[in-house]
């Protein structure tokens, strides 16, 4: 046992020498086998290595030699991982293709499927009879009621009184960006606020909703302002 000791601390010494610094674990292991073949027992074989102060030292010799990854260990028992805020994210320039109005005044708008809708509610009702009501949209806008649904078959339900449950929305969310404008002509009917009677138009651009969906500019057209309906402006 002596002598394994001694080759070992003489290996140690004469490759740290050498190489300036810690030695590397397979040149220590072939000058260890080395070392033992000149001392050779009496029966030829070569006298057995201490196996377990040949993995101690590899061990540290493979550690001392391990590159450095640049990023430093996350503390034992600390079991957390800093986690980076995402922004919102949804999808990009959504069309709006079916569209209508009813109230006053109540505009919307939904994609070919009905998943997705946009829906604007504002209170014209005190406007001018004789004249076009222009009303600017620039949202937020506490006066004006912007809205993203999503759900299936979203325009069955819009100005309409045969309220289907089953295409309700499933979520709703603010509309947080956009500009535009409602447009109200003067009605062509001796009652300004029969149905029918008045057209109305909805311009909005660079509308975004609160996850980050965007749309395409909407617009939307319809002579069916004023006409009341139990699927306008519902809560």
């Amino acid at each position: 046992m002596r002598d394994v000791d001694d080759d070992i601390c003489g290996s140690l010494e004469r490759l740290t020498d050498s190489a300036g610094g810690t030695p590397r674990a397979d040149v220590l292991w072939s000058d260890l086998v080395a070392r033992r073949r000149r001392r050779r027992t009496r029966n030829g074989a070569l006298a057995a290595l201490p196996l377990v102060l040949v993995a101690v030292l590899g061990a540290g010799v493979f550690a001392a030699q391990r590159p450095d990854s640049g990023h430093s260990d996350v503390a034992a028992g600390d079991g957390e991982s800093e986690v980076l805020d995402e922004a919102p994210t949804g999808e990009s320039d959504v069309e709006l293709a079916a569209s209508g109005a009813c109230g006053d005044a109540y505009f919307w708008a939904a994609t070919v499927t009905g998943d997705i809708a946009v829906t604007l509610m504002v209170d014209a009702r005190e406007r001018a009879v004789d004249e076009t009501t222009t009303i600017p949209i620039s949202l937020p806008d506490p006066a004006i009621t912007v809205e993203v649904l999503r759900g299936e078959k979203l325009a069955t339900n819009f100005c309409t009184d045969e309220i289907n449950m089953a295409f309700e929305p499933s979520t709703r969310q603010p509309a947080t960006g956009g500009e535009g404008e409602v447009l109200l002509e003067p009605s062509t009917t001796s009652d300004p606020l029969s149905c029918g009677g008045t057209v109305g138009t909805l311009r909005l651009a660079g509308l975004v909703a609160e996850d980050g969906t965007t749309f395409a500019p909407v617009e939307v057209s319809s002579r069916s302002i004023g006409c009341e309906a139990a699927g306008a402006g519902r809560e």
